[in-house]
């Protein structure tokens, strides 16, 4: 049987917010003690770097979407737009 992963309460203080607590498993403790010891100049880069990886998250999950839809729209609709019409031949 697998051990449950022991989850530990970590008390993050805000400056506006002030206090509140976090619980998290040993993987995100780890990350979170190592956020802890970072310089603020990294801090403040990492932070720039996960806003960024969530907001081309949230572009590639519309794309995906839009994607999706596009197709079953296509598949379903046997549309051809209008061309030049016939010429009618002369007898």
């Amino acid at each position: 049987m697998a051990k449950k992963a022991r989850y530990k309460k970590h008390k993050i203080e805000l400056p506006k917010s002030g206090e509140i607590s976090l619980y998290a498993s040993p993987k995100h403790t780890t990350a979170i003690q190592q956020l802890r010891e970072m310089p603020v100049f990294e801090g403040i880069k990492m932070l720039d770097l996960m806003d960024e990886f969530y907001r081309q998250g949230q572009k590639d999950g519309r794309k995906d979407v839009i994607e999706q839809i596009q197709h079953k729209v296509v598949a379903t609709v046997n549309y051809l737009p209008p061309g030049q019409p016939k010429k009618k031949r002369k007898s």
